[in-house]
């Protein structure tokens, strides 16, 4: 088990700390982990497997610069892209 000082959870009092299951008891034990509320086994942690984006059918309307500025396509360095359905996000385009 790595040593830690008193101070390492202090900040996330709710954390649940998974650690190799042979280590769970060492880790209880152990006082620099007394503020963490669960130590559990790594064999009953559940990873999320996948992530899916949903599929938009959102158009591009427009392209601005970080100025303002109108853009007729993307241009190197940061460009502020508004869709159809009303979002906008920042793309980075490199060339």
């Amino acid at each position: 088990m790595p040593e830690y000082t008193n101070d390492l959870f202090y900040k996330c009092p709710n954390a649940t700390l998974y650690v190799p299951d042979a280590s769970v008891d060492a880790y209880k034990a152990a006082t620099a982990f007394a503020v963490v509320k669960q130590i559990l086994p790594l064999s009953q942690y559940s990873a999320v497997k996948d992530v899916t984006a949903a599929e938009t059918s959102a158009e591009v309307t427009a392209i601005y610069g970080i100025d303002g500025s109108v853009r007729t396509a993307l241009q190197p360095g940061i460009n502020i892209v508004r869709y159809s359905d009303g979002t906008a996000r920042k793309v980075m385009h490199r060339n």
